[in-house]
């Protein structure tokens, strides 16, 4: 016979309700006597819980330990060619920004700030697709490429364009800030935390409106700093990654 974990549930309550002395025909009593029950519940839960995860944890972690001993053995070769290429990739990306950074500074270059940033990036990606890879999770390492083919396409279109879409892309932040400080705002409450100020909220306002008035309303939409490159209809990665090439 199969147990059913609701009606054993339903039967420890039942059985809390009949050792306490309220008036089950009172609605204000009973809700009560039901969230008082549940929160200790609840409490008991999270302590067996507790008691319980460090052995089960060290299983797993056994586990893991002995999966991806047997997946190195198949793959060390490949993975350490792309341990080998990330690093390189890193050490000429810290020569070339010692090298240069001091002139571009000097000069406002946009654009160097923006392909070293995205260098930065694609180098961070790439190190989480080689710890996802030697774990065993290729579907969230496939995931991550794409992001980082994302990353290099995006670098080689504003490198094509130069230093007017540079600086628009960099600008661009102000937008994801705006849209995220409104999602923050409609949530907060509900996720226990404060409001935004409207000091705070009249300073992002504020910046939108002088965005706007620099590169108009397009700015605010998605993909808005390659308005200057592609039409609209076509602001969109298909066409960036068309124009890129």
């Amino acid at each position: 016979m199969k147990i059913n974990s609701d009606d054993i549930f339903l039967e420890v309550l039942l059985k809390h309700l009949n050792h306490t002395e309220i008036d089950i025909d009172n609605p204000e009593e009973l809700t009560d006597a039901i969230n008082e029950f549940m929160s200790t519940s609840a409490a008991l839960l999270l302590r067996d819980i507790k008691r319980n995860a460090n052995r089960d944890i060290i299983e797993i972690r056994e586990y893991q330990k002995g999966f991806e001993k047997r997946l190195l053995k198949t793959w060390r070769e490949p993975l350490s060619d792309l341990e080998v290429f990330i690093q390189q990739c890193l050490s000429e990306g810290n020569k070339f920004n010692k090298k240069f950074r001091e002139k571009a500074a000097k000069e406002n270059d946009y654009l160097f700030e923006v392909l070293t940033l995205l260098h930065g990036r694609s180098c961070q990606i790439a190190n989480e697709i080689l710890v996802l890879l030697r774990s065993g999770y290729s579907d969230g390492a496939h995931a991550r490429w794409r992001t980082l083919y994302e990353v290099a396409v995006i670098s080689m279109f504003i490198e094509k364009h130069g230093q007017a879409l540079a600086e628009k892309y960099l600008q661009y932040g102000i937008v994801e800030n705006y849209y995220d400080a409104l999602e923050y705002q409609k949530n907060c409450s509900q996720l226990g935390y404060e409001p935004l100020s409207k000091e705070e909220l009249d300073n992002i306002e504020n910046s939108k409106k002088k965005f706007v008035l620099k590169y108009g309303n397009d700015f605010f939409k998605m993909y808005g700093w390659t308005a200057d490159v592609l039409p609209k209809g076509k602001r969109k990665f298909e066409y960036i990654r068309l124009v890129a090439k």
